[in-house]
């Protein structure tokens, strides 16, 4: 039944692939008026228009992964959110799918979920415009690269403008994937990972966020995501071959999180950041294995 499975997938990426086109119509439309219109109070409800366009469009795909593709999510720790609180996600990484998992969990319960961009992005055609009209954070390239680095004031490195300095003007979940890139068996082995089931975690990027965002930011979402699949991921899920994805969840008060970490000169410590996501990551990956071990145990009915 391969030719079936090929099928599915091939509906699958069109159907996505439909909803990204439908939605990036009305979506440059609303940043081109946010861009040339004045008013605040109405880039405020230009503003509010794209996000709805964009909760319409993460439906649509969650409605696919539920109910088309049948996929069974296993989740635990999913609670208490709020639309009104800041949040950073930092979370394992697997596959693209990693991103319609999270959008899918997050949508009725968190504000939009933005990434850390670098400043070059805003010159890309259409990108660059959706990116500040969706209020991503911009940030230069020598930030990101150097946060480990340098004893000073990372906030006076970072942003394009002062309107960027926060998280904008908007409720905000910004994502963290901390390794760096996705997690396959031949980067684990060329890095020399000492997690079975992640890549080793990359502080730089965690510490340039809590220096420069910390302030704004009222928790941390922990995410740990495990698929009833082997590579790859994405085109698995896509195709019905994945039909099981566990997620634990962890909710961390930012302020008991930064009590962890040495403070030096109004800035944290990148190496007490990096110690601690070693310990934190330790426990990410015996987690992943419990979720592999139940995978295993308790196989998914896969069509044949």
């Amino acid at each position: 039944m391969s030719i079936f499975r090929h099928l599915v997938g091939v509906f699958a990426l069109t159907y996505i692939s439909i909803n990204l086109t439908l939605g990036l119509i009305p979506l440059l439309i609303l940043a081109l008026l946010k861009l040339v219109i004045p008013l605040q109070f109405v880039k405020d409800r230009i503003y509010q228009l794209m996000l709805g366009i964009y909760a319409f469009a993460v439906h649509v795909d969650s409605f696919l992964l539920k109910h088309l593709l049948g996929i069974t999510f296993d989740i635990e720790g999913l609670q208490n959110l709020d639309k009104r609180s800041n949040y950073l996600v930092i979370s394992n990484h697997r596959s693209w799918a990693d991103i319609l998992i999270l959008q899918s969990l997050l949508i009725d319960g968190a504000p939009i979920i933005k990434f850390i961009v670098k400043q070059e992005v805003i010159f890309i055609p259409l990108v660059g415009l959706i990116c500040w009209a969706y209020e991503y954070p911009f940030v230069k390239r020598s930030s990101l690269k150097d946060a480990g680095k340098s004893g000073k004031r990372l906030r006076d490195l970072s942003t394009i403008n002062q309107s960027l300095e926060n998280l904008g003007n908007q409720p905000t979940t910004i994502i963290n994937f901390v390794e760096g890139t996705r997690f396959n068996l031949l980067k684990s082995k060329k890095t020399e990972s000492p997690f079975p089931h992640l890549l080793k975690p990359r502080a730089g990027g965690l510490t340039y966020i809590l220096n420069t965002f910390g302030q704004d930011i009222d928790y941390v979402l922990d995410f740990t995501i495990a698929y009833d699949t082997e590579e790859p991921v994405f085109w698995n899920l896509m195709s019905g071959k994945c039909k099981r994805i566990k997620i634990e969840i962890k909710q961390i008060a930012l302020k008991d999180l930064m009590q962890k970490f040495e403070i030096n000169d109004n800035v944290i410590d990148y190496t007490s950041v990096s110690n601690w996501l070693k310990r934190f990551w330790q426990e990410k990956n015996d987690k992943l294995t419990i979720a592999y071990d139940d995978f295993r145990q308790q196989p998914a009915k896969h069509a044949s």
